[in-house]
């Protein structure tokens, strides 16, 4: 279905001409059966040729999701119909899910595909990123640390995904689509010291010296990032899955809009997931 959905415009074209040409040697045949096949064929050519050549390129295309970078909203395997008119009239908008080829500098490094990321910074935004901390009587704990703490750790194995997100009371824990709270108190009493002074600094992104509410996201960033302001006809991404994905905070940088192709909308696969994407 992947490359059914992406398939490059020769086969396209080879396909139509070879419909064509089957509805246009069986047409000339009075049999019944012959006719059929040639009126299904010229239908098929149609509808490749308004699909193909007209609907994808211009208004609406199927991508599919292959890696864990936007968890918990689009899972591995989801199918995802993206509006490709929308950014021919403006420019993609602070929060949209966005579809894009990938540029020189994530083309060297990930190969010429499709990504998809949710817009964080417009130009001329200032984007910064703080790291999530637990304090046990002052002591930093980072996200990756935690396991050595309280014996929890994030795992990003497609068939048993966990993910750990700090609050600000509490630590929450997801497995399997159920989550469950792992409380200051709770802290305490797992390393042994039910009087430790147990204080949670949720990581976050800050947006013009504002941060960011993100209740979409799989975990805090476990990571910090330097202030930068967003230039001119970019856009600073992120995947919702904070410490598994390879967005603008690492090394290929700011995406520029010329690459974006369209915002992503609907998901229609599997029948479980279907709905709108936000």
């Amino acid at each position: 279905m992947e490359w059914f959905a992406s398939m490059p415009i020769q086969w396209v074209i080879v396909i139509v001409i070879a419909l064509l040409a089957i509805r246009f040697y069986l047409g000339r045949m009075q049999a019944k059966w012959a006719k059929s096949i040639a009126e299904t064929a010229e239908s098929l050519a149609l509808a490749f040729a308004l699909v193909f050549l007209i609907i994808r390129p211009f208004l609406i295309q199927a991508y599919y999701i292959p890696s864990q970078s936007m968890e918990t909203g689009l899972h591995v395997k989801d199918h995802l119909l993206a509006n490709k008119l929308v950014y021919r009239l403006r420019e993609p908008r602070h929060g949209e899910i966005v579809v894009f080829k990938s540029p020189p500098k994530l083309e060297a490094l990930e190969g010429k595909k499709d990504f998809i990321k949710r817009v964080i910074g417009e130009p001329g935004d200032t984007i910064e990123v703080k790291e999530g901390l637990v304090y046990v009587d002052g002591k930093a704990y980072s996200h990756s640390q935690l396991d050595s703490l309280i014996n929890i750790q994030s795992n990003y194995d497609e068939e048993n995904a966990i993910y750990v997100k700090l609050h600000k009371d509490y630590i929450s824990v997801t497995e399997d689509n159920k989550t469950s709270k792992i409380t200051k108190k709770e802290i305490a009493e797992e390393i042994g010291n039910s009087d430790a002074k147990i204080v949670i600094r949720p990581g976050v992104v800050i947006r013009n010296g504002k941060p960011l509410n993100e209740y979409y996201t799989a975990e805090d960033p476990d990571y910090n990032y330097s202030k930068v302001k967003v230039p001119r006809g970019n856009l600073f991404v992120m995947g919702d899955n904070r410490n598994n994905s390879l967005d603008s905070h690492t090394e290929w940088g700011f995406l520029p809009i010329q690459y974006v192709q369209g915002k992503a909308m609907f998901n229609f696969w599997p029948p479980n997931r279907i709905g709108l994407i936000r």
